[in-house]
């Protein structure tokens, strides 16, 4: 049986259940629910994966999860409820069938998308757009009020120092390295 965790309601949220590397909340009652809910800030969405053993695009929405999950994206949270150990969860959500729902932190639902339809690219098409909208509202100005308290730190062009003398040596460098290698002459004109 998987561990069962309560989450807190504090500003920032602890660390994931499970691996580190794609930070997806499993909800395993309504009171984890409510919390994840309550832990998000107001502009943050939550991406909520209703699964059914069996059910079809599972395996496409379990792999689409895990994608955006693993990209980390700004403003999004993951989660996933498992409809047959939770089904007051499905309940208390009005969900019936597996899909994915897109709701703000306050429970308003952004969308949904039914579990065949992810496969065919339908939770990309959604998520994408509220990802824009969300670097458009919320993190260009902070990132904004960020360069102006710390001058320098962001740049909108790169400064490139220009190296004096010839690339002689460094092409020099690159032949001995590729007849290293064993290229051959053709690959090393090339």
């Amino acid at each position: 049986s998987k561990p069962r965790y309560r989450l807190a309601r504090q500003d920032e949220l602890p660390p994931s259940i499970g691996t580190s590397s794609a930070e997806t909340w499993e909800v395993c009652s309504t009171e984890d629910a409510s919390a994840l809910l309550a832990g998000c800030s107001l502009d943050t969405v939550v991406c909520c994966s209703f699964s059914a053993p069996y059910a079809d695009g599972m395996i496409a929405q379990t792999a689409a999860l895990s994608e955006f999950a693993a990209a980390q994206p700004a403003g999004v949270v993951f989660a996933t409820v498992d409809m047959k150990q939770a089904p007051e969860v499905a309940s208390w959500a009005s969900v019936t069938a597996p899909g994915v729902r897109l709701l703000r932190a306050d429970g308003t639902v952004v969308g949904h998308v039914a579990a065949a339809d992810v496969g065919r690219g339908a939770l990309t098409s959604l998520l994408l757009p509220l990802l824009k909208t969300f670097a458009e509202d919320v993190a260009a100005p902070k990132l904004e009020a960020l360069g102006k308290r710390f001058p320098k730190a962001l740049h909108a062009e790169i400064e490139v120092e220009v190296l004096k003398g010839d690339v002689s040596t460094m092409r020099d460098h690159g032949l001995e390295a590729l007849k290293r290698t064993g290229a051959s002459p053709e690959e090393e004109e090339a």
